[in-house]
């Protein structure tokens, strides 16, 4: 789901999260989901999601980073929300996101990351 605070112009989600996740945003992600999996927004008043509406697709990516040292680690897989999934991917491909941007839950102790676009890597 995409999060957007309503209450400000500021948003949860920054680029510096991404980075304190190990990650890079620029890099190119390998795509390790079976299908983009359907997002659903929160009904306040209900208390419960709307699965009758899709807010955005969430696709399993992983990413191998390589330190100035040489020495090279895997990220284990996270799930970056996009708002649509028009991008038809398979196992193992190189993909990039436009405007990455990752959110760290205190609360939970979770990471969360959502994109204004993927792009796979020709």
């Amino acid at each position: 789901m995409l999060y957007n605070r309503t209450t400000s112009n500021s948003s949860l989600f920054t680029k510096e999260e991404v980075l304190r996740a190990g990650m890079s945003a620029e890099l190119p992600f390998l795509s390790c989901g079976v299908a983009p999996e359907p997002q659903h927004p929160w009904d306040s008043e209900q208390g419960k999601y709307d699965l009758t509406k899709v807010s955005g697709y969430g696709f399993w990516v992983c990413q191998d980073v390589e330190d100035l040292d040489g020495k090279v680690y895997r990220q284990n897989p996270v799930l970056v929300v996009v708002p649509n999934d028009e991008e038809k991917l398979t196992f193992g491909d190189q993909v990039t996101f436009d405007e990455l941007v990752g959110y760290y839950s205190r609360k939970k102790h979770i990471f969360r990351f959502q994109a204004k676009k993927i792009k796979k890597v020709k």
